[in-house]
């Protein structure tokens, strides 16, 4: 097996495949990550630890027609979704992502009962978030 160092920081090929510096948690592959989030603490740590990770961060958005906006602009493998946002409810969002086949996880404060039933077998992450648990969703996806 050959390691090799790629020009991102953090970031080396083994065999030609890419891994993050979280490759002993098993997140070998990068995704595009859509990133909502209205809490501006929260979502830099989220989008600093996530590009850490190796992925790509679109967003933060903050806003529900932000949110869309990045999605209509931009390729997205995965989005993390904030239910609760300035402008309402990320109800929205969560239809064109669906409609889009793009997977996403919603991110609340609030108990889970609290996202709309149509929603509800989808993953769910409670804040405070830990991104460990995020990384391994992102592993999960992108097998």
């Amino acid at each position: 097996m050959t390691v090799e160092l790629c020009p991102c920081p953090g970031i080396a090929e083994v065999s030609g495949r890419r891994l993050s510096p979280y490759f002993s948690l098993g997140v070998p592959l990068m995704c595009i990550v859509l990133l909502v989030e209205d809490e501006v603490l929260l979502a830099t740590a989220m989008q600093d630890e996530l590009q850490r990770a190796g992925h790509q961060v679109i967003g933060p958005a903050a806003r529900r027609e932000d949110a869309l906006q990045l999605v209509r602009q931009n390729h997205v493998d995965v989005a993390l979704v904030d239910y609760n946002l300035v402008d309402g409810t990320a109800e929205p969002l969560l239809q064109a992502l669906e409609r889009q086949g793009i997977p996403f996880a919603c991110l609340t404060a609030r108990p889970r009962d609290d996202i709309s039933s149509e929603w509800q077998d989808r993953p769910y992450f409670r804040k405070p978030v830990v991104v460990r648990d995020i990384l391994e969703l992102l592993m999960d996806i992108s097998d």
